[in-house]
């Protein structure tokens, strides 16, 4: 009888094992909210950009030639380098702009190549989820769940999980009854 729970317990240790690590690193699928456009005429101001920037994950920085996912605030002028991004329309790749201002609107949009129609700021992310589980995850460190989900998981999941060993014999036994 022992050989054959044994025998069980090893299948379905490989089984969940097994569901879990495929799992493990499959990315999420990510929602975006609209890309905000920019383009000459458009009212906004060097502070309301250098927000968006900011919000976005750009960093703010010195110089003329702000590295990619920088830029260079001034009172009438915005420098930026964008980063590369997937678009449902296309692909865009590093794109240095410059962004002037004036009356409270955008004047003129300029890329590498000179003035530009528009351009547009990546997407921010609004949400994520795993498709075949409707779920969104978030991996944490040990040292960054709080303490209180800690003791409330060993409580309800593994009252002895600070005394055993690993493994809690049973603890195994409860759960194959179960």
């Amino acid at each position: 009888m022992a050989i054959a729970i044994g025998a069980y317990l090893i299948v379905l240790d490989r089984e969940i094992t097994g569901r879990f690590e495929g799992r493990r690193w499959s990315l999420p699928a990510r929602v975006y909210a609209a890309p905000m456009a920019l383009y000459a005429g458009l009212r906004f101001s060097p502070d309301d950009l250098a927000t968006e920037l900011r919000r976005l994950g750009y960093r703010e920085s010195t110089g003329s030639h702000p590295a990619v996912g920088r830029y260079v605030a001034g009172p009438h002028r915005v420098r930026a380098t964008l980063r590369p991004f997937h678009f449902a329309d296309g692909r865009r790749t590093t794109l240095p702009v410059t962004i002037d201002f004036g009356l409270g609107r955008i004047v003129e949009v300029t890329g590498p190549h000179g003035p530009l129609s528009y351009v547009r700021l990546e997407p921010p992310i609004i949400g994520s989820f795993f498709p075949s589980h409707g779920e969104d995850r978030l991996v944490v460190a040990p040292d960054e769940t709080p303490a209180l989900l800690v003791e409330t998981l060993k409580a309800v999941e593994d009252r002895n999980f600070d005394t055993h060993p690993g493994f809690d014999i049973r603890g195994i036994l409860r759960a194959v009854w179960a």
